[in-house]
């Protein structure tokens, strides 16, 4: 008996030892927005008491949720955790900054330009507050739904800033999808205008973007799109892998059994995050 409690005493604090950390509720104010964006990150085990610089993943939410999604829902700490124990992936800093409806991108009326926030202001700020690498090879977005198809936006339209693109269930339309958001969506209509201004929409369109990405960045990242074949954006996931074959873009397409769902997101996040991994060892 005194055995068998020696040992799971010591396995709580082995895994105890080798716990990293999720904090939720930090925040950093925003000139271009002229608001403060809350942010939730994780750190991995070890990190306040070394030195090193880590890899760093950004890793996005979809719409309806905000930024500790991927805490709450998506048991980021336990994947993260688990996968770097086992040696399965590096120890790295993960962020997930809040993004509420804005699809990420800048309207087309320039009123709320989040793009801009993100790659002039939250990135310089993660990449001074903590212990981050800054090289492409280094730096990482993924994301789920409207996440996921802005991990694939910022790729396209940023190619020489992340090693690897992770789009889960991405939320890309069709352009008859789109046409049929823009006429009953609020959201849309404020994102894009009513009616659409297609030249506005096109520069935001993974779909457009793959099928006119310069030769020059086709291979520079590695794209990874995973859409269950349950997933009632399988429309567009299909045109967008047809746009990456098609164009030669260095990439891989996955459909697994699911839906659009946090069991399948939950279960898709260890690959991406092999990859990283890949990236960061090269």
């Amino acid at each position: 008996m005194k055995r068998l409690l020696f040992f799971w005493v010591l396995l709580f604090w082995n895994l105890q030892a080798e716990a990293g950390e999720v904090i939720t509720d930090r925040s950093m104010r925003s000139d271009i927005l002229n608001k403060t964006i809350r942010y939730s990150v994780y750190l991995p085990d070890g990190y306040g008491s070394s030195t090193t610089d880590y890899p760093v993943l950004y890793l996005l939410h979809g719409l309806g949720d905000d930024h500790t999604a991927w805490v709450v829902k998506g048991d980021l700490l336990r994947i993260a955790d688990s996968l770097i124990r086992s040696g399965e992936i590096v120890p790295m800093v993960i962020v997930t900054p809040d993004a509420w409806d804005s699809w990420y991108v800048n309207d087309y009326a320039g009123t709320c330009c989040y793009e801009d926030m993100f790659f002039k202001e939250f990135m310089p700020y993660v990449e001074s507050t903590y212990r981050v690498r800054r090289e492409q090879k280094n730096t990482f977005i993924s994301g789920l739904s409207m996440g996921g198809n802005a991990s694939l936006m910022y790729t396209f339209r940023h190619p020489d800033r992340f090693g690897v693109c992770g789009a889960l269930s991405p939320a890309v339309l069709t352009d008859e999808e789109m046409e049929q958001r823009a006429l009953f969506s609020d959201l849309f209509q404020r994102l894009f205008g009513n009616p659409v201004k297609w030249d506005h929409y096109r520069g935001y369109s993974a779909i457009d973007l793959a099928r006119h990405l310069p030769e020059s960045d086709k291979q520079k990242v590695d794209i990874y799109v995973d859409c269950g074949d349950d997933d009632f954006l399988y429309k567009g996931n299909d045109a967008l892998h047809t746009a990456l074959r098609d164009s030669r873009i260095r990439s891989e397409y996955r459909m697994r059994d699911g839906g659009h769902t946090w069991e399948y997101w939950r279960t898709g996040l260890p690959e991406i995050l092999r990859r990283c991994t890949s990236s960061s060892n090269r």
